[in-house]
């Protein structure tokens, strides 16, 4: 069973609004590398070294995946991929730990303005507040298993190893926690390993709010 009707059409509007957050994000990027002279292609490759970036167009996959009526003949299958409660699941827990790394670590470290500042506001506020409402009202978690907690990490894993790759080539990090050049490896390492500790925490807890979401209560039972 799918996302309803009402469903299907708040993830609609919720997925435009995610690829026009996209759109204009990556043509800040594109302008900025322009402005200060590093060229287009540098600008490119900045926009999709963050994670913010990286899983926003997640959460926009999710939402267009969702948008779509169920009774269509052989959906695709990325799209019955990003339609499966685990899928959906991890890109909340992901989605959820980009608003609050962003909110508790990152905010003060910058104030942008005008676009930039409403870019800013959708990447790490409005849209992690939309998914978490489609994920709690749309999305059926019966299935969700505890080994998610695991397989969700390779998420994670996969993009500290591509940002540490990344970094060595362009000499440049987009976190300041992930800034092998201030920090160091060893630093970076463990900054690394606690951040994995998070996204296994949270998605436990997703998980364990998911599965209590659709436990029978005892009076349903008795009847």
């Amino acid at each position: 069973m799918g996302p309803s009707f009402a469903m299907r059409q708040y993830a609609k509007i919720a997925a435009i609004a995610s690829w026009i957050t996209i759109m204009l994000r990556f043509y800040l990027a594109i302008d900025t590398s322009l402005s200060d002279g590093t060229g287009i292609g540098s600008g490119i490759v900045s926009f999709f070294s963050y994670f913010t970036v990286l899983t926003n167009i997640l959460v926009a996959l999710a939402f267009t995946a969702g948008s779509i009526e169920l009774n269509r003949p052989h959906p695709q299958l990325v799209t019955r991929l990003l339609r499966q409660p685990s899928t959906v699941t991890a890109i909340a827990v992901y989605i959820t730990i980009v608003a609050a790394v962003y909110h508790i670590l990152l905010s003060h470290l910058w104030d942008p303005q005008g676009l930039t500042k409403i870019v800013d506001v959708m990447l790490h506020s409005v849209m992690p507040a939309a998914y978490l409402i489609y994920w709690w009202l749309g999305v059926p978690k019966r299935s969700l298993r505890w080994r998610g907690a695991l397989v969700w990490l390779m998420y994670p894993v996969g993009y500290s190893v591509y940002t540490l790759l990344l970094g060595a080539v362009r000499n440049k990090y987009p976190y300041p926690f992930s800034d092998v050049n201030a920090l160091g490896y060893a630093r970076v390492l463990l900054n690394s390993l606690s951040m994995f500790a998070l996204f296994a925490i949270v998605s436990l807890v997703f998980i364990s709010v998911g599965r209590l979401q659709t436990r029978p209560d005892k009076s349903s039972r008795s009847t």
